[in-house]
């Protein structure tokens, strides 16, 4: 008789304390809801962070190649004139030797898919003279803006990324003009 009485308390005790766990459980859905919202902000951020930082690894090996380029074809032209910076909308081939240096770099600008509006192609620097194997210094500056600059999020903002980033990248090569 006395395990029948503990078990219809054991049973009242049961549906008594299923109130408390409904409230607990509610204000638990309510505190996920919450980590959720600062979970799924975190998440967007380090979105953010590992596009733009494949946006500028992309847009580096493009100016890479353009100074490269731009550089190979100065080796074999050592006696461009220096006609001072020139942006790539510029460039156009007519015989000049310093616009067609200019159009193969914008040429390989186009193909790394940069904006050619905000290329910077400095003209050839020879230190040491034109002679052979002396070497030849082509530096291309790119200013790279951001499609996700307009991206703020809420009290983090833009994690500290800048709105545009300048890419500088300077190409050595010997001069190979008298060579052949």
């Amino acid at each position: 008789m006395r395990d029948m009485r503990l078990k219809a308390l054991a049973g009242t005790t049961r549906q008594q304390g299923s109130r408390p766990h409904a409230r607990a459980a509610a204000r638990e859905g309510g505190q996920s809801l919450v980590e959720m919202t600062f979970g799924t902000a975190f998440l967007l951020g380090v979105v953010l962070v590992l596009f733009e930082s494949a946006m500028i690894f992309r847009s580096y090996i493009g100016v890479v190649n353009v100074a490269r380029e731009a550089a190979m074809y100065a080796a074999h032209h050592p006696d461009l004139c220096d006609c001072g910076q020139l942006q790539c909308v510029d460039a156009a081939p007519d015989g000049d030797p310093y616009l067609e240096f200019l159009w193969h770099a914008c040429q390989e600008a186009d193909v790394a898919g940069l904006d050619p509006a905000r290329l910077t192609i400095h003209p050839p620097e020879t230190p040491e003279g034109t002679d052979p194997q002396a070497p030849l210094i082509v530096t291309v500056e790119y200013e790279l803006v951001s499609p996700t600059s307009g991206v703020v999020l809420p009290w983090i903002h833009r994690f500290g990324l800048l709105e545009s980033f300048p890419i500088t990248v300077s190409s050595e090569v010997p001069i190979r003009f008298g060579l052949e």
